[in-house]
């Protein structure tokens, strides 16, 4: 199997609190147990979210999954950009630190959230 490049943007949709990443873990055909991602090199992160049915999507790039520990591997699914996020515990997936190493790896320009939590950890440590 290929390994997907560091620099791949992969994308996942919807409210990624702790217990949504635990009910959406599961074993792909291919015996990966991780949950869906969409995941490319060479595409924006409008044009890899056309195929995530949800209103809020999170991304970052398959470096940061794996410096965090964690694996991206391509599998089947809806679209050809479909992988799975595997390695990681879904309190890392969902941690605010992540949502902000997403957010950065993005390059977003603007970050909205309305976590009280967040915004009260993130304004002791940098100001966007």
């Amino acid at each position: 199997m290929k390994r997907i490049p560091d620099e791949a943007i992969v994308l996942r949709g919807g409210r990624n609190r702790p217990e949504d990443i635990q009910r959406d873990i599961g074993t792909h055909p291919s015996g990966v147990t991780g949950i869906s991602v969409e995941c490319a090199i060479g595409l924006t992160i409008e044009e890899l979210s056309t195929t995530i049915p949800h209103g809020q999507i999170d991304s970052t790039t398959v470096d940061k999954v794996r410096e965090a520990g964690g694996e991206v591997i391509r599998t089947s699914g809806r679209s050809p950009y479909h992988a799975t996020l595997t390695g990681l515990t879904p309190r890392q997936i969902s941690s605010d630190a992540l949502h902000l190493v997403f957010a950065e790896a993005g390059q977003v320009d603007i970050f909205l959230t309305t976590n009280d939590r967040l915004l009260k950890k993130q304004s002791k440590t940098k100001e966007y």
